[in-house]
């Protein structure tokens, strides 16, 4: 199991790449930062620098077929290290500055770009085969909901625009100019858009006012005592 802050990192670090934003220790440290989480100060670093040349999006796409980018990453790296060795033989009189290997980090490993995989294989599971569930029953009752949130933002404003534009009292111009900004609200704005639904099962009709629900409903939470104040008629 991954840490929280390696899985904190691994979230900048795709939070970055979708975006099309370089990934360095200053932009994963940002987003950890709003996001607030704390980790240790040298995980974005560590992230960063072994991300560095990796294309994290090719990664991601051959997780269906199973070959990533780390493995054939291995050749270019061995070859690269062949001109790395014969520079340092030229350089052995120099002392080398203290490296991340020395830290006991090994970039090599790939251990990053494992824990990105991972994380992306999972995500892309969950999104594929996980039913996505809210607390609304359909797409309509959201629509509704949407309708309401709206008609109670411009409700005062509606209001008092309506009230010049039905006073038979104030002059015709006056009147006009309040027609035409009531026409500027959004269409949704308007309460005759409301509609009463059940908040159970977002039926339409057949509402029963004081609890909000169709008569289904009502009644079968009714038959089994779940409502306050309501009894079975029962006789003989």
């Amino acid at each position: 199991m991954a840490s929280k802050a390696e899985l904190a990192c691994v979230y900048s670090a795709l939070i970055l790449v979708d975006d099309d934003v370089a990934v360095t220790g200053e932009k994963i440290s940002t987003i950890l930062k709003a996001a607030g989480v704390d980790v240790e100060p040298y995980w974005p670093g560590l992230f960063a620098k072994a991300l560095e040349g990796v294309n994290v999006r090719e990664l991601i796409s051959n997780i269906g077929s199973g070959v990533g980018a780390a493995p054939a990453a291995a050749p270019a790296a061995a070859a690269a290290a062949a001109p790395a060795e014969a520079k340092k033989e030229e350089k052995k009189e120099e002392e080398p500055e203290e490296s991340d290997d020395d830290m006991g980090f090994d970039f090599g490993s790939g251990w990053v770009v494992g824990a990105i995989l991972s994380f992306a294989k999972n995500l892309y599971i969950k999104i594929k085969y996980q039913q996505v569930r809210n607390k609304w029953a359909n797409w309509m009752m959201i629509r509704d909901v949407k309708r309401r949130r709206l008609n109670a933002e411009h409700f005062l404003e509606r209001t008092r625009i309506n009230a010049l534009r039905k006073n038979d009292v104030l002059p015709v111009e006056i009147r006009e100019m309040a027609d035409k900004d009531v026409n500027k609200f959004d269409l949704n704005a308007c309460p005759l858009r409301i509609n009463n639904r059940c908040v159970v099962t977002s039926r339409p009709r057949g509402i029963v006012k004081e609890w909000r629900m169709s008569r289904i409903v009502w009644r079968h939470l009714a038959d089994y005592n779940k409502l306050s104040g309501v009894q079975r008629a029962m006789w003989g």
